[in-house]
């Protein structure tokens, strides 16, 4: 269980860095200050910090299941709410919606 975490931990890690590389080349630095976006690099950080913890601390004291289940949830949940931000945008959409309708 703990591999098949750790490896999903390490997808979505590598995900949300080229998520984020996009996320900033697109949008222009405008949308940075979101708290949305805020929050997702800091989930990503944890996720990160916690996995670089379960490669060599937690395996010498026996909290391999814990640390996994922990990095691999900040992990996915940095990715969605970045995904929320960049893919699921409101604004965007409201204003496709009203250009169609005039």
């Amino acid at each position: 269980m703990v591999s098949i975490l750790t490896s999903i931990t390490m997808v979505s890690i590598a995900t949300y860095f080229m998520m984020g590389l996009l996320f900033l080349a697109t949008e222009k630095w405008s949308k940075v200050k979101n708290r949305t976006v805020i929050m997702s690099f800091i989930c990503w950080a944890v996720g990160g910090l916690t996995f670089l913890y379960t490669s060599s601390y937690a395996s010498a004291h026996g909290l391999m299941d814990v640390s996994a289940i922990i990095e691999s949830i900040f992990s996915v949940l940095s990715l969605l709410l970045l995904g929320k931000v960049y893919f699921f945008n409101e604004k965007k959409k409201a204003t496709i919606y009203h250009m169609n309708k005039a």
